[in-house]
């Protein structure tokens, strides 16, 4: 089962992860992912890479929720993640 990462006009708290990668995979939705000092606006099939201690944050843009999958490597432990706010 897919659940909605972001419901329209929300936007996920800034944060990084110590030791881990991630990869997000768009699944339903549009986006727009801020990443390291950079902006790209985001839709279904996009793929976004984020190295360890790299801090992502992304706005979910569209009349729908945003949906995607997130795989990451090693394994995500809660101790590995930081949370920056906002």
């Amino acid at each position: 089962k897919r659940s909605p990462v972001s419901r329209p006009a929300v936007t996920t708290r800034l944060h990084y992860l110590i030791g881990t990668f991630e990869c997000r995979v768009i699944q339903g939705g549009t986006g727009l992912v801020e990443l390291d000092g950079w902006s790209v606006l985001v839709g279904r099939g996009d793929r976004i890479v984020i190295p360890a201690g790299v801090a992502p944050r992304i706005t979910s843009t569209g009349a729908g929720d945003l949906v995607l999958q997130c795989v990451c490597a090693p394994r995500l432990r809660p101790e590995n993640s930081v949370d920056l706010g906002g």
